[in-house]
């Protein structure tokens, strides 16, 4: 369940900078941005989640290396933005567009191809039927309408993906070569 508080202006210090922060104009500008890939925690902003330390990067123009995700934690709750943490949601993942998605168990560090059917995975692309999608550790980065578009992508947010293709009309055709 996501956390929040309820403070809608704050005085934060990040960095070694000071800012004052309000809740209307962060939501604003992290809204205005595109998600980028969620490693386990996350704010919500609009129906998107967003990487916690993208969205402090965005609300104070720092870059994300100057904190740590814990105090970008700390700020946005402060804030009361609704903060989430993807290994608490096993299953679920966010995709860096805020979809959400589950070809997986997302939010775990450990292997689960041996936990999950493969047709389980198959049913968890139905959303991307005729779309190229980037894939990564059994969970979906990004889909487009075609390979070029998910590989500008890939390379505009520098994030590697373990296989790109084209989800067919019948997902179960992906199973084809796994079954034999």
């Amino acid at each position: 369940m996501p956390e929040t508080a309820s403070r809608s202006s704050i005085h934060a210090q990040v960095a070694g900078h000071t800012f004052d922060l309000r809740q209307p104009d962060v939501r604003r500008a992290i809204s205005r941005a595109e998600p980028g890939e969620i490693r386990d925690h996350y704010v919500e902003v609009g129906g998107r989640r967003y990487p916690v330390k993208q969205a402090l990067a965005i609300a104070t123009g720092l870059d994300p290396s100057d904190f740590t995700s814990q105090h970008a934690r700390s700020v946005l709750r402060r804030l009361g933005l609704s903060l989430g943490r993807l290994s608490s949601h096993p299953g679920s993942h966010v995709t860096p567009h805020g979809q959400i998605s589950a070809v997986g168990q997302h939010g775990s560090r450990s292997p689960v191809r041996e936990r999950h059917r493969p047709q389980d995975r198959a049913e968890a692309l139905r959303p991307y039927l005729n779309r190229w999608v980037a894939v990564q550790r059994d969970r979906v980065l990004t889909d487009g309408d075609s390979f070029s578009e998910v590989l500008a992508w890939l390379r505009q947010n520098d994030i590697k993906a373990d296989a790109v293709f084209l989800v067919p009309d019948n997902p179960g055709e992906l199973l084809a070569g796994l079954t034999n």
